[in-house]
């Protein structure tokens, strides 16, 4: 079984021991084979283009209609998520949260335990300077 590295000693010294004419034979061929990718690759993008420009014109045609479609459901979907308030008056009820109150709670509760690593610290080093090891 043989390393990686006594493996790519192996190539690069097998590559030095090539004859000019042999380096240049690769060479040639790297070089077809670099261009023959380069037309592959905008062969490749130039049909991603078309396809996205075909889907793109396709939503455009079928915007309305799917908008109305889509659009009702959503709307139903969020009366059918508001929740009644606890004190029992059915005809106020509220929404479900959004994705920004979502993250802003979830940066209310980070900044709480930011702040109590912060405390926690400030404890330890309050022991520390007073001799109190503190329990481990």
């Amino acid at each position: 079984k043989i390393g990686f590295e006594n493996l790519a000693k192996a190539i690069g010294q097998r590559w030095q021991d090539l004859s000019p004419d042999e380096v240049e034979e690769y060479k040639r061929k790297a070089a077809h084979d670099m261009q023959r990718y380069k037309q592959e690759m905008e062969t490749f993008l130039t049909k991603q283009a078309e396809k996205k420009k075909k889907d793109s014109s396709r939503d455009d045609t079928d915007t309305m209609s799917t908008n109305d479609n889509i659009q009702r459901p959503i709307e139903q979907n969020q009366q059918v998520g508001t929740a009644e308030k606890n004190d029992g008056d059915s005809s106020e009820s509220i929404a479900p949260p959004t994705k920004k109150a979502k993250l802003e709670e979830e940066k209310e509760e980070q900044q709480q335990i930011d702040a109590n690593d912060v405390e926690g610290s400030s404890e330890r080093q309050e022991n520390d300077r007073s001799g109190d090891g503190g329990t481990p």
